[in-house]
C-alpha cells in the first residue's frame, strides 16, 4: 500500500516538518541508566529478556539489530499524521527528493544519520567501529561518531562518569590540549568526558547521558 499522498500531506500541514513518534530501543546486555525521562516502570516495558530501554533514537532509518526476537520495525522512526503512522525509512525511500532534497539523494542515496541518546547505568562494553575505507571491504558503511554530553541530562552520573577517547591524525599535541583543557558554558570546570561542548571521539564506554 502507497502512503505517498499521506506523506505528502504531512509535509503540507507542518511546512515541511513532520511529526516524529518516539523511539525506543532496549539493549539486553546493558542496564539503562533511568535519565531518557521515561517513567521507571517502562524502562522494561518490552520484557526482561528483551533488556532495559537504554536509547532514544531520532529522525532514524536504521533498523536495530537486537538479534533473535526483534521486531522488525525495531529502530525505525514513524511518522506520525492524523492518526495513523508511517515508516520515516518508506518516505525517504518513496519521496526522498521532497525530503532531503534532489541533490542530497543523488549524493547519499538517502537519510544516512543516526541520532540518538545514549543512557546506560554503566560503561558499554569495548568494542570498535570500523573506519569508512574498512567497512567497505566487507559491503558497509563506516561509523564515525561525535558526542555531547548535556549538563540537562546528567544528574546523576551513574556508575562510570568517564569517557576514552581514541583520537585519530587531527591536530598537534598543542591543539588537542587546547580542547581538553575548554571549560563549557556553565560555571563548572571541564573535565575529560563531563559536559565537553560536542567533542569528537571513538566509541566511549561511559555511564553518562550522551547524544551522538
Amino acid at each position: 500500500m502507497s502512503h505517498t499522498n499521506l506523506l505528502k500531506d504531512a509535509l503540507r500541514a507542518g511546512d515541511g516538518i513532520v511529526r516524529l513518534a518516539p523511539c525506543w530501543v532496549p539493549r539486553s546486555f546493558l542496564m539503562p541508566g533511568g535519565r531518557l525521562k521515561l517513567d521507571p516502570r517502562d524502562l522494561y516495558a518490552l520484557g526482561a529478556h528483551r533488556g532495559g530501554i537504554d536509547e532514544r533514537w531520532f529522525a532514524s532509518t536504521t533498523h536495530a539489530e537486537n538479534g533473535p526476537g526483534t521486531p522488525r520495525d525495531e529502530g525505525f522512526s514513524h511518522i506520525a499524521i492524523n492518526g495513523s503512522r508511517v515508516l520515516l525509512k518508506e518516505a525517504i525511500e518513496t519521496i526522498g527528493d521532497d525530503f532531503l532534497g534532489a541533490d542530497v539523494m543523488r549524493d547519499q542515496g538517502g537519510w544516512n544519520v543516526l541520532c540518538k541518546f545514549f543512557d546506560n547505568l554503566g560503561p558499554i562494553p569495548h568494542h570498535m567501529h570500523q573506519s569508512e575505507e574498512h567497512a567497505r571491504k566487507v559491503g558497509r558503511k563506516g561509523k564515525p561518531e561525535a558526542y555531547y554530553f548535556p549538563p540537562q541530562y546528567n544528574f546523576k552520573e551513574n556508575n562510570f562518569p568517564y569517557t576514552f577517547m581514541g583520537l585519530g591524525n587531527v591536530g598537534t599535541r598543542v591543539t588537542m590540549e587546547s580542547f581538553l583543557i575548554r571549560r563549557p558554558t556553565s560555571s563548572q570546570p571541564a573535565r575529560a568526558g563531563r559536559s565537553m561542548p560536542g567533542f569528537y571521539t571513538r566509541p566511549a564506554p561511559s555511564s553518562l547521558m550522551s547524544r551522538r
